[in-house]
């Protein structure tokens, strides 16, 4: 009797080794749109040079800004480091146009939002989102209430 209660004991355990990380794995392919941070590629296919500037949620301007002359792409950096952002980052090109969520005109993939400047300049004149998140009572609110 003692052996079959130690045989059950670790036929469930084994059952539990197998299918515990399975679980946890499956996890993460389900995540919320809000969780897809990573770095952020830059493609001005524009004829002329751009500025483009980048807002956290909290409204923090990153990195003072980056240029980006025809025909370049690149990963916005400070110094050495690449940034990450969230799709509820803001976005915006030069001093005339609106800003805008990066979810709003990147692709995520594989870890990193890509961005058109093409893309990047249409947006404003479709969603000015931007006016409504700068209300004091929403600045304070967490990213899932903005």
């Amino acid at each position: 009797m003692n052996l079959k209660i130690w045989m059950r004991l670790g036929g469930i355990l084994a059952v539990l080794l197998a299918v515990v990380p399975m679980l946890a794995v499956a996890q993460g392919y389900d995540r919320d749109r809000a969780e897809q941070r990573g770095t952020i590629q830059v493609d001005n296919d524009r004829r002329g040079a751009v500025h483009i500037t980048v807002w956290t949620n909290r409204g923090q301007e990153l990195g003072g800004g980056w240029r980006f002359r025809s025909g370049e792409s690149a990963f916005l950096a400070v110094g050495e480091r690449k940034i990450k952002v969230r799709p509820n980052y803001q976005i915006k090109v030069g001093d005339s146009s609106g800003r805008v969520n990066v979810g709003d005109v990147g692709r995520f993939r594989n870890g990193v939002w890509y961005v058109s400047v093409r893309d990047l300049q249409r947006a404003p004149h479709r969603n000015r989102g931007d006016d409504r998140d700068r209300s004091p009572n929403r600045r304070e609110a967490p990213d899932y209430l903005r």
